[in-house]
């Protein structure tokens, strides 16, 4: 799973800083998958 770096104003509720967190969770496991490391089978 890549790494992100999210910048939110230090004004932001907590509520905000869940939303935008999660929203971006969600994102990348749909953009990478689970999150369970994938390896190519070994022959």
């Amino acid at each position: 799973m890549p790494l992100v770096r999210i910048n939110l104003s230090r004004d932001a509720s907590p509520e905000v800083v869940r939303v935008v967190s999660d929203t971006v969770y969600e994102a990348m496991v749909d953009a990478f998958g689970n999150g369970e490391m994938q390896y190519a089978p070994k022959e």
